[in-house]
């Protein structure tokens, strides 16, 4: 394999590690201040949470991506330009969700919400910038002891009795550790390396490129939230919106780890040169299938280890796993169309998905309920990932032959006992995906053999 694609697997590699970090640290921070705290703590700092994260959202969707393409592609110019926008979007953000805040009626914790948002906008920026200088092990190390803040500062303050400032001092010291951390880092940098000095070619590139990249990055981030909410509003009852947002989160967490392969590739592929996003993609999808296979069959049981009344989501929960490679197809597409700087495809793929995604959603929910929604997103992403793919010369044969093996799988479930099925599905889809050289077994021992390396 070539230079750029093993930067792009070492690269992947410490980003899927940041983001399993990021993960569990937030699972157990809010089991123990739900336990420590009490409920009412939870909904207070949730609120704070969703106040800076809307506020950070709206201004700065597009602007990571945006960050790590022009800090690869410009070096210490491209790295000095994200700070100062970062910096600026950062205070705009933050009082934002000081208004925000307000209108929720929560006063007294109206500033912790304004400054959650602008140092989390701003720690967003840094951790750009590092990918773009491909120092992925220190993103890594920035993002882990910033997450690990939050846990010690959060669980500290609950267990002297500061309830809910308590979680929200835990929310906030998280991207004020990623900051000391990232910003002492770069700092050293530009000290070996000289200060670069911030010129108006690139802060109009990146701003360029971020509003490129807002129309898909904000609808990627708000798509899941908003069909759940559209879902509601066109009368879908707790119990089936539950099961639709539970399906939503088990399908991002599959298609993280491939993702991690495309948002590597996008710095790698400029600063590097190359096309890694193709064997990425290609790669990512046999890596993606099976985790997939083995939930589609055992959906049943595992939406009822969670919760025994979201069983009846178990056929939107298979549909939405279909769309995997789609959203694996996506991810390419985005480092593809970032690394050749196309601001207006990227839009245009954005504002398509979004379109195309809430106009089939009405009447598919109406005939099918929270299925339609599955069933909606399914057909948004699938349409326009074939379409754009096509445009860019990626391949759509890794993206045929998974969601033809998931759907023998979805088969099985029906005919098989479930023991049978998984057995039959898996080797199938392996079996599938060896013949048709979607992954080779060189790839495989290749592969195993630069993971133990890196972790070494």
């Amino acid at each position: 394999m070539d230079k750029s694609l093993e930067k792009t697997i070492r690269g992947a590699t410490w980003i899927y590690l940041a983001s399993l970090t990021s993960t569990a640290t937030g699972f157990l921070f809010w089991l123990t201040i739900a336990r420590l705290a009490g409920a009412e703590a939870v909904g207070a700092a949730s609120l704070v949470a969703s106040s800076a994260g809307m506020a950070a959202t709206i201004l700065s969707a597009g602007l990571p991506l945006a960050v790590a393409r022009e800090t690869a592609a410009r070096g210490g110019q491209g790295a000095a330009a994200a700070i100062a926008v970062g910096l600026l979007v950062g205070a705009i953000g933050g009082i934002v969700a000081y208004i925000l805040t307000l209108r929720a009626g929560l006063e007294s914790f109206s500033l912790y919400a304004s400054l959650f948002a602008g140092t989390s906008i701003v720690a967003a920026t840094l951790n750009g910038v590092l990918l773009g200088l491909l120092k992925f092990r220190l993103q890594f190390a920035t993002v882990a002891l910033g997450n690990l803040a939050k846990l010690l500062v959060g669980v500290g303050l609950a267990i002297t009795g500061y309830g809910a400032l308590a979680a929200v001092a835990g929310l906030i010291s998280m991207p004020l550790m990623i900051l000391a951390v990232g910003s002492s880092a770069l700092f050293a940098l530009a000290l070996k390396r000289g200060i670069p000095r911030i010129t108006g070619d690139s802060v109009a590139s990146l701003v360029a490129l971020a509003a490129s990249n807002y129309p898909l990055s904000f609808s990627t981030q708000f798509f899941i939230f908003l069909s759940v909410y559209l879902y509601k509003l066109l009368g879908g009852n707790l119990e089936s919106t539950g099961g639709l947002y539970i399906s939503f989160m088990i399908l991002l967490a599959i298609a993280g780890l491939p993702s991690s392969l495309q948002i590597a590739s996008l710095p790698v592929a400029t600063k590097l040169g190359g096309r890694p996003q193709e064997t990425a993609l290609r790669l990512g999808i046999a890596i993606a299938i099976p985790p997939t296979i083995v939930v589609i069959v055992l959906a049943p049981q595992l939406l009822s280890l969670i919760n025994s009344e979201l069983t009846e989501s178990v056929g939107t929960l298979r549909i939405l796993l279909l769309a995997v490679p789609s959203l694996v197809a996506f991810a390419a597409l985005t480092s593809t169309l970032n690394v050749e700087a196309r601001g207006k495809s990227l839009a245009l793929l954005g504002i398509s998905t979004l379109a195309v995604t809430t106009t089939l959603m009405l009447p598919l929910t109406k005939a099918f309920s929270d299925r339609g929604v599955a069933l909606a997103f399914l057909a948004g992403t699938t349409i326009n990932v074939a379409l754009q793919a096509r445009r860019l010369g990626l391949p759509l044969k890794p993206l045929a032959i998974a969601q033809a093996t998931q759907l023998i799988a979805i088969l099985t479930t029906l005919y098989m006992p479930t023991v049978l099925a998984l057995t039959v599905a898996l080797s199938f889809s392996i079996t599938v995906m060896l013949r048709t050289r979607v992954i080779t077994v060189n790839d495989i021992m290749y592969l195993k053999r630069l993971v133990i390396k890196i972790l070494d």
